[in-house]
């Protein structure tokens, strides 16, 4: 049936409840064990990456180097809310298929809307400081929800009959989704464990270049998974390469620097921290 493989393809969810160049990002399998679903995990604060290897700091009890997973915390709590909002957006779509096709209501639009808008806010979450293979870590359970979420891109925004091309480019673009959703589990419990492995890093000053990248590096990420019409289906832990260098490269305004060789503007405003945008598309 219809229904069953969009309800297969959009329940699947984030394990343990919280879940350079210009070349697309690299996609991931399409499998990588069973999704779990359960309350979002508890972990400390966090700073996230930049591509260039951040420094340890903090040291704990009795001279002892502490672990940089509570520093992960905030980033953690961002990823089980979006992974909630996946959960709940994917049930509203499910309820909207039906053998003869697909009606999207208010509601659905309304949830998918929302989920949209927390990408970003689980990329403002991740902390800047942390070394290359923390970096790529986080960057990969981030890829991971931006694929989910931009899946949903392909729900119609009206109703269409299951023989139509509208229907067949949706569950196209859930499978995408479902894809992401399947390796989820084992990609935040390898986060999980690389960050209590690690020692605690020195957070990078919210001025500093290192912060302005974290938010380079994600929103090159959910560009990848979401603009010009993508719906999903890449899954990267690849850290872009970004030169800061101020000079032109199309058209008569100059750019702050490239990000996997796309021009980009960077502006940081003390009190609301860094405004990036990548000249893609």
């Amino acid at each position: 049936m219809v229904t069953t493989v969009v309800a297969a393809v959009l329940l699947a969810g984030c394990g343990g409840g919280t879940g350079g160049g210009a070349a697309p990002l690299t996609p991931g399998p399409a499998t990588s064990g069973p999704a779990e679903s359960g309350p979002a995990p508890s972990t400390g604060p966090g700073p996230a990456a930049t591509g260039a290897t951040g420094s340890t700091g903090s040291t704990g009890p009795a001279g002892t180097a502490a672990s940089a997973l509570p520093q992960l915390d905030a980033f953690l709590l961002q990823v089980g809310s979006l992974d909630a909002a996946l959960r709940q957006a994917g049930a509203l779509v499910n309820a909207d298929v039906t053998a003869a096709g697909m009606t999207p209501r208010p509601a659905t639009r309304q949830a998918i809307d929302a989920v949209d808008a927390r990408v970003l806010t689980v990329a403002a979450a991740m902390p800047a400081g942390m070394g290359v293979p923390l970096t790529r870590a986080s960057l990969l359970v981030f890829s991971g929800l931006a694929s989910r979420a931009a899946a949903f891109h392909g729900v119609p925004g009206s109703a269409v009959t299951a023989s139509s091309a509208d229907y067949r480019h949706m569950t196209g673009c859930l499978a995408n989704g479902a894809r992401a959703a399947a390796r989820s589990a084992a990609d935040l419990a390898a986060l999980r464990a690389l960050a209590a492995s690690t020692p605690a890093f020195r957070p990078a000053a919210p001025s500093s270049r290192a912060t302005a990248e974290i938010a380079l590096q994600t929103r090159f990420v959910w560009g990848g998974e979401a603009c010009c019409a993508s719906c999903g289906g890449y899954v990267s832990d690849a850290v872009a390469t970004v030169v800061w260098h101020r000079r032109v490269l199309e058209g008569p305004t100059p750019v702050d620097g490239t990000i996997g060789g796309v021009g980009f503007d960077a502006t940081y405003h003390a009190g609301t921290g860094w405004v990036v945008d990548i000249h893609a598309g």
